[in-house]
C-alpha cells in the first residue's frame, strides 16, 4: 500500500514538474489560452484532495488564464460511490478561475481491479464538450 502510494505522488509531482513553464520568462509572460488535460489521483475511499492535487489544478489553470472562454470538464469513473463528490472537489478546488462551464460526467472507461483512483481533466478555451473515449488510445 505504502509503496503504491508513494508511486502515485512520485508520478503526480513529475506530472506537476512537466506542466509548469520551461523559464522564467514565460512564466512573467501575458497569460496564455491553451488546454491542457491531466489526471488527478485519488487516495482509495476518499474524495479529498491532496495539496500536490490543488497545486496541479492551480498550474493547469494558469494555461487558459488568458482565454476569452474557459470550461473545465471532468470525468470520473461512473463505477465508483465517490465518483460526484470527487468531481465535485474538483470544481470546488477550481472555483475562482472564472469558468464558463464546469461539467462532470461519469467516464465509460472501468478502472483496472487494483489500479489507482482518478478522475480525467481537461481545461480548454473550446465550448464544445470533450468526446468520451472508451481508453487511452496510443498510450
Amino acid at each position: 500500500m505504502f509503496l503504491r502510494t508513494a508511486a502515485l505522488v512520485c508520478a503526480a509531482a513529475v506530472m506537476v514538474c512537466a506542466t509548469a513553464p520551461a523559464n522564467a520568462e514565460t512564466q512573467n509572460a501575458s497569460a496564455r489560452c491553451e488546454a491542457t488535460s491531466f489526471r488527478v489521483y485519488f487516495q482509495r475511499d476518499s474524495a479529498t484532495l491532496s495539496p500536490l492535487a490543488q497545486e496541479t489544478l492551480n498550474v493547469a489553470a494558469r494555461d487558459v488564464s488568458g482565454c476569452s472562454y474557459k470550461a473545465l470538464n471532468v470525468s470520473v469513473d461512473g463505477s465508483s460511490a465517490l465518483a460526484s463528490q470527487r468531481g465535485q472537489a474538483i470544481v470546488a478546488a477550481a472555483r475562482g478561475e472564472g469558468w464558463n462551464a464546469t461539467r462532470v460526467t461519469p467516464s465509460a472507461v472501468m478502472r483496472v481491479s487494483g489500479g489507482p483512483d482518478y478522475a480525467s481533466v481537461t481545461m480548454t478555451p473550446d465550448a464544445t464538450p470533450p468526446v468520451a473515449t472508451t481508453g487511452d488510445a496510443g498510450v
